[in-house]
């Protein structure tokens, strides 16, 4: 039980959350090592791209941009797309 919600209905929840990529002047956003401003860059992904989304923390959401690679994406800058 996390949240007041048993883990298989949390887990369910967290694996159908998916975020889009909205337009940030550059065409691009950064993907950082950790969910801050001041966390390295480590990959950047366009603008329109959709990713899914496990884990979210002061705003910042966590994406695997790869096949076992993950990295933070600034809230600002997304819009989740569907979710239970």
């Amino acid at each position: 039980l996390r949240y007041g919600i048993p883990d298989f209905k949390l887990e369910k929840w967290v694996l159908d959350r998916r975020i889009k990529i909205l337009e940030t002047g550059t065409g691009y956003l950064n993907v950082r090592l950790e969910p801050s401003l001041t966390g390295g860059i480590i990959k950047q992904v366009n603008t329109g791209e959709v990713f899914e989304s496990a884990v979210s923390e002061n705003g910042w959401y966590q994406i695997e941009y790869e096949i076992g690679y993950k990295g933070w994406v600034n809230g600002d800058y997304v819009e989740i797309v569907n979710r239970l």
